[in-house]
């Protein structure tokens, strides 16, 4: 057996679909749009969930 160092789990990022109510072209990802700051939202949101 390997010894390996495993963390707890501190959140579960849920993401799913194209977003057709933020994108009704169905182009553009809303994980990937950039918010104010320019971050993409898939970032902060998993930054969130970081211990």
């Amino acid at each position: 057996m390997s010894d390996v160092h495993s963390s707890p789990v501190v959140g579960v990022l849920l993401a799913a679909g194209l977003g057709t109510r933020f994108d009704p072209s169905g182009q553009d990802s809303k994980l990937l749009a950039a918010l104010p700051d320019g971050t993409p939202v898939a970032v902060a949101a998993a930054g969130g969930c970081a211990p």
